[in-house]
Protein backbone atom coordinates (compact mmCIF):
# COMPACT_ATOMS: atom_id res chain seq x y z
CA UNK A 1 0.00 0.00 0.00
CA UNK A 2 3.11 2.08 0.72
CA UNK A 3 3.96 2.11 -2.94
CA UNK A 4 0.37 2.70 -4.36
CA UNK A 5 -0.13 5.68 -2.11
CA UNK A 6 3.74 7.36 -3.10
CA UNK A 7 2.54 6.80 -6.53
CA UNK A 8 -1.55 7.55 -6.99
CA UNK A 9 -2.29 11.02 -4.92
CA UNK A 10 -5.48 11.28 -3.50
CA UNK A 11 -7.30 15.05 -4.24
CA UNK A 12 -8.27 17.56 -1.95
CA UNK A 13 -11.99 17.20 -2.36
CA UNK A 14 -12.10 13.70 -1.10
CA UNK A 15 -14.92 12.69 1.15
CA UNK A 16 -14.41 11.22 4.94
CA UNK A 17 -15.81 7.78 5.64
CA UNK A 18 -18.11 7.91 8.04
CA UNK A 19 -18.07 5.15 11.14
CA UNK A 20 -21.49 3.65 10.12
CA UNK A 21 -20.11 2.87 6.79
CA UNK A 22 -17.01 1.44 8.31
CA UNK A 23 -18.68 -0.22 10.90
CA UNK A 24 -21.15 -1.89 8.13
CA UNK A 25 -17.74 -2.90 6.00
CA UNK A 26 -15.49 -4.34 8.42
CA UNK A 27 -16.52 -7.29 8.17
CA UNK A 28 -16.74 -7.50 4.59
CA UNK A 29 -13.71 -6.27 3.75
CA UNK A 30 -9.84 -6.16 4.60
CA UNK A 31 -8.62 -4.06 7.24
CA UNK A 32 -6.68 -3.18 4.27
CA UNK A 33 -9.10 -0.99 2.65
CA UNK A 34 -10.88 0.11 5.78
CA UNK A 35 -7.29 1.82 6.87
CA UNK A 36 -7.21 3.27 3.34
CA UNK A 37 -10.86 4.86 3.49
CA UNK A 38 -9.91 5.90 7.18
CA UNK A 39 -7.04 7.79 5.93
CA UNK A 40 -7.82 8.86 2.12
CA UNK A 41 -12.09 8.76 1.85
CA UNK A 42 -13.56 7.90 -0.93
CA UNK A 43 -12.04 9.95 -3.81
CA UNK A 44 -10.19 10.50 -6.50
CA UNK A 45 -6.14 9.06 -7.33
CA UNK A 46 -4.46 11.23 -10.19
CA UNK A 47 -6.71 13.33 -11.71
CA UNK A 48 -9.86 10.36 -11.47
CA UNK A 49 -7.36 7.58 -12.91
CA UNK A 50 -8.96 5.59 -10.33
CA UNK A 51 -11.28 6.32 -7.72
CA UNK A 52 -12.78 4.98 -4.13
CA UNK A 53 -16.13 4.71 -3.90
CA UNK A 54 -18.55 4.69 -1.18
CA UNK A 55 -20.01 0.94 -1.96
CA UNK A 56 -23.64 1.39 -1.27
CA UNK A 57 -23.28 3.93 -4.15
CA UNK A 58 -22.37 1.24 -6.59
CA UNK A 59 -24.32 -1.73 -5.25
CA UNK A 60 -26.92 -2.09 -7.31
CA UNK A 61 -24.86 -1.60 -10.53
CA UNK A 62 -23.00 -4.68 -9.03
CA UNK A 63 -26.45 -6.14 -8.12
CA UNK A 64 -27.69 -5.65 -11.99
CA UNK A 65 -24.71 -6.90 -13.69
CA UNK A 66 -24.56 -10.34 -11.66
CA UNK A 67 -28.05 -10.49 -11.81
CA UNK A 68 -28.71 -11.40 -8.01
CA UNK A 69 -27.22 -9.58 -4.51
CA UNK A 70 -24.32 -11.14 -3.25
CA UNK A 71 -23.59 -10.61 0.16
CA UNK A 72 -19.86 -10.88 0.39
CA UNK A 73 -19.10 -8.73 -3.01
CA UNK A 74 -17.86 -5.07 -2.51
CA UNK A 75 -17.71 -2.88 -5.05
CA UNK A 76 -14.49 -0.30 -3.92
CA UNK A 77 -13.07 1.58 -6.84
CA UNK A 78 -13.63 2.94 -10.29
CA UNK A 79 -11.80 3.50 -13.11
CA UNK A 80 -11.74 6.81 -15.44
CA UNK A 81 -12.41 4.30 -18.02
CA UNK A 82 -15.70 3.05 -15.91
CA UNK A 83 -14.49 -0.17 -14.99
CA UNK A 84 -16.18 -1.22 -11.39
CA UNK A 85 -14.13 -2.51 -9.34
CA UNK A 86 -15.20 -5.01 -6.45
CA UNK A 87 -13.97 -7.16 -3.81
CA UNK A 88 -15.50 -10.75 -3.75
CA UNK A 89 -14.61 -12.34 0.20
CA UNK A 90 -15.28 -16.46 -1.18
CA UNK A 91 -14.17 -18.05 2.08
CA UNK A 92 -12.59 -17.33 5.09
CA UNK A 93 -9.45 -17.69 3.42
CA UNK A 94 -9.97 -16.88 -0.11
CA UNK A 95 -10.52 -13.69 -1.87
CA UNK A 96 -10.28 -11.85 -5.16
CA UNK A 97 -11.18 -8.89 -6.72
CA UNK A 98 -12.96 -8.79 -9.94
CA UNK A 99 -13.64 -5.86 -12.96
CA UNK A 100 -16.77 -4.94 -14.46
CA UNK A 101 -15.45 -3.77 -17.93
CA UNK A 102 -18.55 -1.69 -19.20
CA UNK A 103 -16.73 -2.01 -23.11
CA UNK A 104 -16.32 -5.06 -23.92
CA UNK A 105 -19.92 -6.04 -21.25
CA UNK A 106 -17.52 -8.61 -19.39
CA UNK A 107 -16.42 -9.41 -15.64
CA UNK A 108 -13.49 -10.57 -15.48
CA UNK A 109 -11.23 -11.92 -11.97
CA UNK A 110 -7.96 -9.45 -11.95
CA UNK A 111 -6.13 -10.68 -8.93
CA UNK A 112 -6.60 -13.34 -5.90
CA UNK A 113 -6.25 -10.58 -3.15
CA UNK A 114 -6.63 -7.00 -2.33
CA UNK A 115 -3.29 -6.20 -1.55
CA UNK A 116 -2.54 -8.18 -4.89
CA UNK A 117 -4.70 -5.20 -6.87
CA UNK A 118 -2.97 -2.42 -5.30
CA UNK A 119 0.38 -3.88 -6.50
CA UNK A 120 -1.05 -4.62 -9.47
CA UNK A 121 -2.08 -0.91 -10.34
CA UNK A 122 1.01 0.34 -9.15
CA UNK A 123 3.65 1.33 -12.12
CA UNK A 124 7.38 -0.11 -11.42
CA UNK A 125 9.44 2.50 -11.56
CA UNK A 126 11.90 2.27 -14.55
CA UNK A 127 16.01 2.43 -13.65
Amino acid sequence: MEKFKQVFKIEENSKAVSNNTINEYEKKVPQLLIDLWKSDGFGKYNNGLIETVNPKDFESVLWTWLGREVENYVPFAISGFGELFYYRRLSETDEDVCMINIQYRKIETLVWSLTAFFRRITPKRRR
